[in-house]
């Protein structure tokens, strides 16, 4: 069994409004995704990198917990349930329609994430960093079964989308108490 495809997401601006999602040792990563982080819709827009298409946009809804998920031209409805245990399922278009949920096992953090298929597998893994710093988010693990390309689009996304979410949602609340 090959190992997990392991991505780290950083914070490239010292205003945390970009993201380098980047693939390999720190020294020598490269740059698989990069987005900008906005506070007017869209609210995420990813670029993939060697390429002049856009994969993804995202946008989030001030008076709902609706997200809106645009990758590769597919629109996925995209809406988190829960207060301290999220859950966000969707049919994911590249694997033409199965259920894919993310949800957050860890009721002390909030932000680590696991994607599962239909049957309970984790595809994907998003862990926060643990440090105090302002320019590592985390890691992102992709199972090696996960095919690249569109579906390995879908997974980055939407984790990414709703850690992002759920990033903002703590800050707000520790902010307002």
């Amino acid at each position: 069994m090959s190992p997990t495809r392991s991505l780290n997401v950083d914070f490239t601006s010292w205003t945390n409004k970009h993201l380098a999602v980047t693939e390999g040792p720190s020294g020598a990563a490269t740059l698989v995704y990069a987005a900008d982080l906005n506070c007017r819709k869209p609210h995420m827009i990813f670029q993939a990198t060697g390429s002049a298409r856009l994969p993804a946009t995202v946008n989030f809804h001030a008076f709902s917990r609706s997200i809106d998920v645009t990758v590769n031209g597919h629109q996925i409805a995209f809406k988190p349930h829960g207060l301290f245990k999220y859950e966000a399922a969707f049919e994911s278009p590249a694997l033409g329609g199965p259920v894919l949920t993310w949800s957050n096992p860890k009721y002390m953090n909030p932000a680590y994430l696991e994607c599962r298929d239909a049957h309970g597998v984790v595809l994907a893994r998003f862990i926060p960093h643990r440090g105090w710093t302002m320019t590592k988010a985390g890691c992102l693990e992709i199972d090696p079964q996960v095919p690249s390309g569109p579906v390995t689009d879908e997974v980055v996304v939407t984790g990414l989308a709703l850690a992002y979410y759920i990033i903002i949602q703590n800050t707000a609340a520790t902010g307002a108490s």
